[in-house]
């Protein structure tokens, strides 16, 4: 039975790839660039049935791992300040209403 040979794996810019080849159960094993850190559990795809299994490890810019974590604290941040504006406006709005109305 022949089984279909796996094509050159994925490679992003940020990783290198070893390859022992490219039949079945041959491995692709993956490191991050200096200054990259993986912040997937992956490191390693074994070729199967003409594919590579699992997904192609993700390296990130050290020190850059918690984007996804600031991105939502720079959020909630952001609504906190809106919600306190628009408070703060409402409050100097009723007080400007009650200078001018009386």
């Amino acid at each position: 039975m022949y089984v279909s040979d796996c094509p050159n794996p994925v490679v992003h810019e940020s990783t290198v790839v070893s390859v022992s080849g490219n039949k079945h159960l041959d491995k692709a094993t993956y490191t991050c660039h200096d200054d990259y850190e993986n912040i997937s559990d992956d490191t390693e795809r074994t070729c199967l049935d003409g594919a590579w299994s699992g997904d192609a490890p993700t390296c990130d810019a050290k020190g850059r791992t918690n984007t996804r974590l600031n991105t939502i604290s720079h959020y909630r941040l952001n609504v906190w300040f809106l919600i306190r504006f628009l408070y703060m406006h409402s409050k100097y709005a009723d007080v400007k209403k009650r200078l001018y109305v009386s």
